[in-house]
């Protein structure tokens, strides 16, 4: 299980890279994200004061180390 804190705080750090700059300046997320393929987790994430939907989901887990992928939709929260 990856913690809900640790979940926000890649999601910030990580989102978009190494395509993009700009993340979203908070991610808030309805819990942890079970280390598990497939596993999502439906979060909030702001970008420039406006709140989107993103889920992020599990794409692979090796050992102790979990992938992740981003999607954002491009509607208000």
């Amino acid at each position: 299980m990856v913690p809900r804190a640790e979940v926000e705080k890649h999601a910030v750090e990580d989102y978009g890279r190494p395509l993009r700059d700009e993340g979203p300046e908070s991610v808030s997320c309805e819990g942890g994200l079970r280390a598990r393929k497939s596993e999502s987790v439906e979060c909030t994430a702001v970008f420039d004061g406006q709140r989107k939907p993103m889920t992020i989901s599990v794409t692979g887990v090796k050992g102790d180390e979990v992938t992740v992928d981003f999607a954002v939709l491009n509607r208000s929260a």
